[in-house]
């Protein structure tokens, strides 16, 4: 994968998904950071908050950019197009 981000939408799918290559013991690397998740670094702590960190944040920005497109959308009503 390129990004953390187009892997899942949610922390909590993002977790699922990784625990399903974990159990098939596939690993995931994330090009854009060099980052390599799965069930060789399962016992790495520092991995394991690197992957939530980044999961939650790719979270939030997703969260922010689905509230500005909506806040969009209600200005546009309001001005009357579409």
């Amino acid at each position: 994968m390129t990004k953390i981000d187009r892997l899942a939408r949610s922390i909590i799918d993002l977790n699922g998904i990784i625990q399903r290559f974990k159990e098939k013991s596939v690993n995931v690397t994330f090009l854009d950071n060099n980052m390599t998740f799965g069930s060789d670094t399962e016992n790495d702590p520092m991995q394991r908050l690197l992957f939530n960190v980044l999961g939650s944040f790719a979270e939030f920005e997703r969260d922010m950019i689905v509230n500005r497109t909506g806040e969009g959308r209600q200005r546009a009503l309001k001005a009357g197009k579409k």
